[in-house]
């Protein structure tokens, strides 16, 4: 004759009640709510055949729970990207979680790059000379560097270094002071923030007695962080 097992029901009874209390403890599921970009992710131009740089590309995510997280890009997540050929607006699409954000940016040639980037020197009050940049919008120029010829005048160093020598709160600069010249070589403070257009640095100036004197921006080279580029030269004259 068949006997009951009585434990079977109780066993039941446990596993049940183990359910019923792991569901009651779980957390609630966090889903994405949206996506962005962080600055700096992806550059609104790019030369021929250059890439994104993944090592410093990265997501903010953000979950419904409120919390937020800094998620490195990688190369799966982006579609649409080539640096082929020139182009003036290309998009990209950046896809995660079911979210997708499009990039627009543009692709230039060498060549292009070389000349549209400008150094220019203008003369302000006081002799304190400036050295302002522009045409970063086709280029992204992360260092520069010069040399200053001075006929009739020199660096005033007659005041202390940071009153002679002002810079761009974004850049880092260094100066090396000769006779009749100086050469300056200015770069990004984070090593990958783009220059834009307006002052980089300027400088007080002492004229020496000449009835005209003239001071010279030459073998000037910008760099992208790729290549160096040559930069026209710009010349004032100081009366």
């Amino acid at each position: 004759m068949y006997r009951q097992r009585k434990w079977v029901p109780l066993l039941i009874l446990i596993l049940l009640s183990a359910l019923i209390l792991a569901a009651c403890n779980d957390d609630p599921v966090e889903g994405v709510r949206s996506i962005e970009l962080e600055d700096g992710a992806l550059k609104e131009v790019y030369r021929v055949d250059e890439q994104i740089d993944f090592d410093n590309a990265f997501l903010l995510v953000t979950y419904t729970t409120g919390r937020v997280q800094r998620t490195k890009l990688t190369p799966n997540m982006v579609s649409g990207f080539s640096t082929d050929v020139p182009t003036n607006a290309s998009t990209l699409t950046v896809q995660f979680a079911g979210f997708k954000i499009e990039w627009i940016y543009r692709v230039i040639g060498s060549s292009e790059a070389a000349n549209s980037f400008r150094l220019n020197l203008t003369e302000g009050e006081n002799r304190v000379i400036g050295v302002s940049c522009s045409g970063t919008e086709n280029f992204p120029a992360l260092g520069v560097m010069f040399e200053v010829v001075m006929t009739g005048m020199k660096l005033d160093y007659s005041l202390v270094p940071e009153d002679a020598v002002t810079v761009s709160a974004d850049m880092n600069y260094s100066v090396n002071a000769e006779a009749s010249s100086f050469k300056i070589v200015l770069w990004a403070k984070d090593g990958r923030t783009a220059m834009t257009d307006g002052a980089l640095i300027s400088f007080k100036i002492k004229k020496d007695g000449a009835e005209k004197a003239v001071l010279t921006l030459q073998r000037a080279t910008v760099s992208d962080g790729d290549g160096d580029y040559t930069v026209p030269q710009s010349t004032i004259e100081i009366i």
